[in-house]
């Protein structure tokens, strides 16, 4: 979207990522506010844009990429509970429910709140339909760009 060439170097999770943006083996990363958090407020990190559509609460002086420049430009990573497909539809809503009255306590969505995630708690259909249109939104941006499987 921005139109700039940036070498991907794959990584196996954060940790290996991170280690080496700070040991200066790679310039520039795009990771979780969650993991990185932590070295952000040491300033062992210098967070430069959120990729979300909003300013994180957590680095409120840090700009999302679309406010610096890039419109339109929105990447959020997420978190679920799954099950799997086999487990009974009431089951999953029950568990889905509980999920929910546990993310609506205060004291959790304060606790989430301060590592830089939004909790959801949504029912299993809400859930599906955007594990949908993210699938097809990405799927799209892949065969835009032509990107193939390695």
């Amino acid at each position: 979207m921005a139109g700039i060439d940036i070498v991907h170097v794959p990584y196996k999770g954060s940790a290996p990522s991170g280690q080496d943006l700070m040991g200066g083996q790679i310039m520039l990363g795009f990771d979780s506010i969650i993991q990185n958090l932590p070295h952000i407020k040491n300033g062992r990190l210098k967070a430069i844009a959120v990729l979300g559509s909003e300013r994180s609460a957590v680095l409120p002086e840090v700009p999302t990429v679309h406010e610096s420049g890039v419109p339109g430009y929105d990447l959020t990573n997420w978190f679920a509970l799954v099950v799997p497909v086999a487990t009974p539809a009431d089951a999953a809503t029950r568990i889905a429910v509980d999920v929910g009255k546990v993310l609506a306590l205060p004291d959790v969505r304060e606790r989430i709140a301060a590592m830089g995630a939004t909790p959801v708690g949504n029912s299993p259909q809400q859930f599906g339909a955007f594990m949908r249109a993210e699938s097809d939104k990405w799927a799209k941006l892949i065969a835009e760009a032509g990107i193939q499987a390695q």
